[in-house]
């Protein structure tokens, strides 16, 4: 029997990319079926100028900073920008700078491969349109846009320490619990808040910290910024993003602009360092100390000019059972956090917030029409399912993927470097090595 229009309630734990974009998501395909009130609950308030330093290193995340780096958003979260909003994908255009080539490179001065970026959409004509290609930009412009679209005013910021699961049994909601003590409740909670997500810990009910399923960190660490100015030639006439490998570590650098370049160089580290006991000038040292003997001339440039302020470790999120339960629910990296390698992190939120909105759309939309007998929790729990069902191996694929690369960014023996370097000129030479 067809259902009257309900009034459904959504929290959403994060402001981010991933947070932003569900917002979007959800008011394009859910809206029209239900009564939707959707909250936006951030912790970080851009209007404090808070900066990365007042976080540990167990907080620091390469791939949940908000206050920097440089990120390139590939073809398939373009494409997902384009189909949800047409201004907000132009908007993103024009805050960054289409690289339509990656350029791999050995510390020892060989080039060896260079590879298209775009995903081949308007040459095969399925669909129809424009091919899109990666979309080099930084992490803040990239959210500032979206926040944007979505509002400054949709935003409150107040710090979730807790997340507690629906009791329905005893007609409780799902609810979060603040700073102050003070809680707000809701049909449905997704945690967009990162890899040490309170949400996360809510669905696995971990109140005690050896049983909440923990970031990993992967022993390698990242430093990056920014360098106003003319971007390299090699940039700007090949439209390009260069990644350099060498046997001690990784260096990279594209542009944000014709007037702003982007840089990051990751390297293996064991242990995680102290924050506190590293000054900017021991930061730059190390800097120096990896690359200068390096044979790219831009790298040297780069590595003489920049300002190096801070760390990031590189932390990754094991594979779970599940992404939600009880009204709770997980995306982007606080489900999944992807090695920065992989290229996917900022994607994979935006194909998290689409694929959710839809099913849980579709799912409204059967309950409405009488083909689906369910309650609407059956129908927000069944979603939970078929979200992870359906991203999961989509994830693991990626993750499979990415081991490789990762590796050949940390410590290697001549002969590990030359299997990576020839494996990147094969790759050139026969692309479907590297699918």
């Amino acid at each position: 029997m067809a259902q009257p229009k309900s009034s459904l309630n959504i929290i959403i734990v994060g402001a981010g990319i991933a947070g932003l974009s569900t917002y979007l998501h959800l008011q394009k395909y859910c809206s029209p079926l239900v009564d939707l009130k959707i909250t936006i609950y951030e912790s970080y308030n851009l209007a404090t100028k808070r900066s990365a330093e007042d976080a540990t290193f167990q907080e620091l995340s390469s791939s949940s900073l908000l206050t920097g780096g440089g990120l390139g958003l590939s073809p398939n979260g373009m494409r997902i920008l384009h189909e949800l909003d047409e201004d907000l994908y132009t908007n993103v255009k024009a805050s960054g700078f289409l690289a339509e080539k990656f350029v791999f490179k050995s510390s020892r001065g060989w080039r060896l491969n260079v590879a298209p970026t775009g995903d081949g959409r308007g040459k095969k004509g399925n669909p129809p349109g424009k091919e899109e290609v990666c979309l080099a930009v930084s992490r803040q412009g990239l959210r500032d846009t979206i926040l944007e679209a979505v509002g400054l005013e949709k935003v409150v910021y107040k710090k979730v320490v807790k997340a507690r699961m629906a009791e329905y049994s005893q007609g409780k909601k799902a609810a979060v619990v603040f700073e102050d003590g003070s809680e707000d409740e809701a049909d449905l909670i997704i945690g967009a808040d990162g890899v040490r997500s309170e949400v996360l810990r809510g669905i696995f009910n971990c109140d005690d910290e050896e049983m909440m399923p923990k970031p990993y960190y992967e022993g390698l660490i990242g430093v990056g910024g920014f360098i106003d100015g003319p971007i390299p030639e090699e940039i700007k006439n090949e439209k390009s993003m260069v990644f350099v490998f060498g046997p001690n570590g990784f260096f990279g650098y594209g542009a944000t602009s014709e007037d702003q370049a982007m840089w990051w160089s990751t390297c293996q580290s064991d242990d995680l360092p102290e924050k506190r006991k590293i000054t900017p000038e021991e930061m730059k040292s190390q800097l120096k100390s990896r690359h200068g003997s390096w044979k790219d001339p831009i790298i040297q440039d780069i590595i003489e000019n920049a300002d190096v302020e801070q760390i990031y470790p590189v932390w990754t999120v094991p594979e779970l059972q599940r992404w939600g339960n009880n009204g709770l629910v997980v995306i982007g990296d606080a489900a999944h956090a992807l090695q920065p390698t992989s290229g996917q992190g900022s994607s994979q939120a935006l194909e998290d917030a689409k694929c959710l909105s839809l099913i849980l759309s579709m799912l409204l939309k059967k309950r409405m029409e009488g083909t689906v007998d369910a309650s609407l929790t059956d129908t927000i729990e069944l979603s939970f399912k078929v979200f992870y069902d359906v991203r999961q191996p989509r994830i693991d694929k990626i993750v499979q993927r990415t081991k490789m690369m990762a590796q050949s960014k940390k410590d290697m023996s001549l002969a590990q470097e030359m299997t990576v370097l020839l494996m990147l000129w094969l790759m050139g030479k026969i692309p479907a090595i590297g699918t």
